[in-house]
């Protein structure tokens, strides 16, 4: 592998006489982003949803900034950056969800914890089912029911991870050996077996 990329695949406590280790279970993998889109699809299958939700929204921001330099990254450019990567690798996902409502989303999520309210939002309300096997319902709009005027687009949680995964793979197959992706990778959030010198050495770490 030859960036030496490692992925958190279980956390075990053992108990040796009085003293508790946690013991890793690593498995390698391709891409430095599978650390992060792991993690969403752990939570999911915990029934996590919210967190998964959180760390999705997050990815355009993770691979927009890994291809920027950091002399270019001033903040008023955030949003141009991340509806840009939307628009380049996410749109394609979906029909009547966009990279603006993407970047409201984020906001919204984010910032304040809401799903509904968001400026720049084509809609009122972002409405997210969760994963049920007898039934999934996806790019839904509903307009103005019960007498109330508001509009609300409801996305399936899990389908739209999946399709924000995807999109990270997809920017990431064309992106890998940018000269800036290639120099700000080794920054990743990533579970790091040996831990970092000089700081902390021998004991695992994710940072």
């Amino acid at each position: 592998m030859r960036d030496g990329t490692t992925a958190l695949k279980s956390i075990s406590l053992i108990s040796y006489t009085g003293f508790e280790f946690i013991e890793l279970n690593l498995i390698s993998e391709t891409s430095p982003l599978e650390v992060v889109l792991d993690e969403i699809f752990k939570c999911i299958a915990a029934g996590l949803v919210y967190p998964a939700l959180h760390l999705a929204l997050s990815v355009p921001d993770v691979c927009s900034s890994l291809e920027t330099a950091h002399d270019e990254d001033a903040r008023f450019r955030i949003q141009r950056r991340y509806v840009a990567w939307c628009e380049t690798y996410l749109s394609q996902e979906f029909l009547v969800f966009t990279a603006s409502d993407c970047w409201a989303l984020r906001g919204g999520v984010l910032h304040n914890g809401m799903f509904a309210s968001h400026p720049g939002s084509q809609y009122d309300r972002i409405l997210f089912t969760l994963p049920n096997p007898r039934m999934t319902l996806h790019e839904n709009i509903s307009r103005n029911n019960g007498g109330i005027i508001e509009s609300a687009l409801q996305l399936d949680a899990k389908l739209f991870c999946e399709a924000m995964a995807t999109a990270a793979r997809r920017w990431y197959l064309l992106k890998k050996d940018d000269p800036k992706v290639v120099q700000n990778l080794p920054n990743l959030v990533r579970v790091r077996p040996n831990g970092v010198s000089p700081h902390i050495v021998g004991v695992p770490l994710i940072a």
